[in-house]
């Protein structure tokens, strides 16, 4: 038995030590307070070796606290994965009494009662997922970047009330009459924030933005990613001339989680191309009548369908035997992620030529994700994540907009996040947005 935990021992020594090792793969050592999260592994590690030299008993019960953390691990890694403990539960906001229990087919199915011709929110990533198994793409030979145009369109639901928009002439989230206007303000880039979710369009920050600049159109998506924001790029900016065309980065998922999976879409790597197009501006009719049945056999929402997918085929035993789940939870990941960044410095540098050929200045908005606010490692996480951006932005000579520095002004960060921002952060990133374009406001 003896010879069992001296094993265990040395083993966990040299299990920690590797974790050293990947972080410091990971991890830029000069980094503010990065020591700690090598001294603790490596300290850990120092323990379990200097404990074979105790006596069996207490080698037995150091081996059984190791033990017991392991296993501890492991159910929380069970308990996350099925959904017994969310994570990040603890700075969710209490719902109101009011709280719609609806669900997007039942808010459809009452708007349609009450005549109005309503469709859930679709995404460019749901026609990926949901798609048939001879075809890259849902909808055949074309991948619409917005959605049906000229609805009621039911998005989501975070703060007690679904958010409802009338899509524009392309089936995004902007006042109608906009696009025939050649010279506007703002063309906004970005993922479910930017698409507005899930607030009012008088509080979210796009309407906050439009309503000092009111020739702003956003291009948002939910799940959008960078290789779509430059495909939305290319396909509406020549419809439109704007002094302005704002990157939406959020730091939560767009380089290091979405653009993985953009990258391997094919017809999105032909955006690289500057001639490249699917002439979406001309074919609106025509992906209106592609999305109108495609919905309708797919379901209640294909909005929701990506995470449906995502939680469908995202458990292994690989992923379980490395406490995926946990480790998100913690912000601890082992990926640098270098090709993803390469990509997004070509992506970035292909906006700034093509915003520059219409007479527009590009300018990266920085998104703070709340992890950077309640945890240690998801700050110095994300803190790297921002200092690679800037390092990209500062070499392109792209102004960079960082609402990360606003946030974490606040005396409080962690209020400005339900699942998306709050009212009040929706209205910090607005302001620090117009501060930095339109000074003038004031």
């Amino acid at each position: 038995m003896i010879r069992v935990v001296d094993g265990g021992l040395a083993l966990a020594a040299v299990a920690l030590l590797g974790l050293t090792a990947l972080l410091a793969r990971v991890v830029t050592v000069s980094a503010p307070g990065a020591w700690i999260m090598f001294a603790i592994p490596v300290a850990l590690a120092a323990i379990c070796l200097a404990g074979l030299a105790l006596n069996r008993v207490t080698r037995a019960n150091l081996f059984g606290c190791l033990i017991a953390a392991v296993v501890a691990a492991y159910l929380a890694e069970v308990a996350i994965e099925f959904g017994a403990w969310i994570p990040e539960s603890a700075i969710h906001h209490t719902m109101p009494a009011e709280y719609d229990q609806r669900s997007v087919l039942q808010v459809m199915d009452d708007l349609r009662k009450d005549g109005k011709d309503a469709y859930p929110a679709v995404f460019p990533w749901a026609q990926f997922v949901n798609r048939p198994a001879n075809s890259p793409l849902a909808l055949g030979n074309v991948l619409a970047l917005g959605a049906i145009s000229n609805i009621t369109t039911v998005f989501c639901n975070e703060t007690g009330q679904y958010m409802i928009y009338d899509s524009d002439e392309h089936g995004f989230n902007n006042p109608r009459g906009i696009w025939p206007q050649v010279d506007i303000d703002v063309l906004a880039l970005g993922d479910s924030f930017t698409h507005g979710a899930c607030l009012d369009n008088t509080k979210n920050y796009m309407g906050l933005i439009r309503a000092v600049l009111p020739r702003t159109l956003s291009l948002g998506m939910a799940s959008n990613g960078p290789l779509i924001y430059l495909a939305g790029m290319r396909e509406y900016l020549p419809e439109v001339r704007p002094r302005f065309v704002l990157w939406f980065l959020f730091e939560g998922n767009d380089i290091e989680a979405d653009l993985p999976v953009e990258r391997q879409q094919p017809l999105l790597i032909k955006y690289l191309d500057p001639a490249f197009s699917q002439r979406l501006a001309d074919r609106q009719a025509e992906i209106d009548s592609k999305l109108r049945p495609w919905i309708d056999v797919v379901g209640t929402a294909p909005a929701q369908a990506v995470f449906r997918a995502i939680r469908l085929d995202h458990f292994d035993i690989r992923n379980f035997v490395l406490l995926r789940k946990l480790r998100d939870a913690l912000s601890l990941q082992f990926k640098r992620n270098d090709p993803e960044y390469a990509l997004f410095e070509k992506l970035l540098a292909e906006a700034k030529a093509a915003a520059a050929a219409r007479g527009s200045e590009l300018r990266l908005v920085y998104l703070p994700d709340k992890r950077r606010f309640v945890s240690f490692t998801g700050r110095l996480l994300k803190d790297q994540q921002r200092a690679r951006v800037r390092a990209i932005t500062t070499r392109l000579n792209v102004p960079m907009i960082d609402v990360a520095a606003a946030f974490t002004a606040q005396p409080n960060p962690v209020g400005l996040f339900v699942g998306h921002y709050t009212e009040e952060g929706s209205r910090i990133v607005a302001t620090t947005v117009l501060d930095s374009i339109a000074p003038q406001r004031r």
